[in-house]
């Protein structure tokens, strides 16, 4: 057993650093490699020298498949992705998450709102919530952390077993543009489901009207870059004030809008202090304005995050009707609907997922 335990543990912990790296290394190996293979010999073809280097021939030949590749498939971010079942369910998602461990949790909001419609049963021993696929679901992921792990892996494969939570539905994690400029690797984003965060992106496959696509779900971490540069253990300091685009598409597509929190999302690194107004501060908000992705400063000797327990709890759907142009009123007004619900949410989960946590604040 205790053979077990560490075989277990220590899968579990190539898993995550091979996770954190597909983040944080895979696109700059993927960005060489086609820079190497391709780029640099069609240089030289077009300076009329010989091919030398790199893959040869060979590896020029494959980079320029791949490059009519991906200009005949550059509309596919913003058109629903790939979404490949098999590659979702790879071990490797798993392990990653027994890591800390991490779990999906069916609210008990979310559940009486369903048993209210026959939509909720027991499948192997856990909850599970037949969402109406009449609708589509744009949930709000808080907070960012310094990774948004909790959202990528409920909503980004199935590690957290998703499709046996909330069967019938799709799902989809929203991320930068800019990973979509990114060779290769904006296929292995793509292959989870992930698609581009951009209001074209999500009207499509949300707005039921519009495509007659139904059963769709998006997940976005609404906070971005600029909430994680607020990330520390014990801290959940939520951006909203600057999101009003987020409760517009909700109020434009008529998606029924569902918060979600990741009790111990931000309970992974220590940041060094960075307060409003610091230099350091300065320094990132310039950098997350320029790049549209933050830089935040963690010490600590560990690669690998803390072991700490990581609960994404699921809340109850916001119906919002159909609006093609909504007002600021009603922008604000869902605002502050959905704020309530989170709050109420985190008080009354906390003292079982995060009991230490400081209260939430939103800014």
């Amino acid at each position: 057993m205790a053979r077990q335990s560490i075989f277990r543990y220590l899968r579990s912990l190539i898993a995550i650093l091979l996770l954190e790296m597909s983040f944080l290394i895979q696109p700059a190996l993927c960005a060489f490699l086609y820079t190497y293979m391709f780029l640099c010999p069609l240089m030289r073809i077009i300076l009329g020298q010989a091919i030398v280097g790199g893959g040869g021939l060979g590896g020029f030949i494959m980079g320029l498949i791949y490059t009519a590749y991906w200009i005949s498939t550059r509309r596919w971010p913003t058109r629903g992705g790939i979404y490949c079942r098999w590659f979702t369910r790879l071990p490797i998602f798993r392990w990653a998450m027994n890591y800390f461990p991490s779990r999906l949790v069916v609210s008990d909001e979310l559940r009486e709102w369903a048993a209210s419609q026959g939509r909720v049963f027991t499948k192997a021993g856990r909850v599970a919530v037949r969402l109406p696929t009449a609708f589509n679901y744009l949930v709000g992921y808080h907070p960012h952390g310094w990774l948004a792990l909790g959202a990528v892996e409920s909503f980004g494969n199935d590690a957290l077993e998703f499709s046996e939570t909330f069967p019938g539905i799709q799902p989809h994690m929203a991320v930068l543009n800019l990973l979509f400029n990114i060779p290769i690797h904006r296929d292995y984003i793509m292959l989870g489901g992930g698609v581009s965060v951009s209001r074209e992106s999500l009207i499509y496959l949300l707005d039921k009207e519009l495509t007659g696509v139904t059963g769709n779900l998006v997940a976005v971490s609404v906070g971005g870059a600029t909430e994680a540069l607020e990330s520390r253990p014990g801290h959940y300091v939520l951006m909203l004030s600057r999101r009003r685009g987020f409760f517009r598409i909700a109020l434009k597509t008529g998606a029924h809008l569902i918060p979600s929190l990741g009790f111990g999302e931000t309970n992974m690194y220590d940041q060094v202090a960075n307060p409003v107004g610091s230099v350091l501060r300065r320094v990132q908000d310039w950098f997350t304005h320029t790049f549209t992705f933050s830089p935040p400063i963690f010490y600590s000797w560990r690669v690998i995050p803390y072991r700490k327990p990581l609960n994404v709890v699921v809340g109850k759907p916001i119906v919002c009707k159909r609006t093609p142009s909504p007002t600021d009123e009603e922008i604000d007004n869902l605002r502050e609907q959905y704020k309530q619900q989170l709050t109420d949410m985190f008080f009354k989960y906390r003292p079982l997922y995060d009991p230490t946590a400081e209260d939430i604040r939103f800014y």
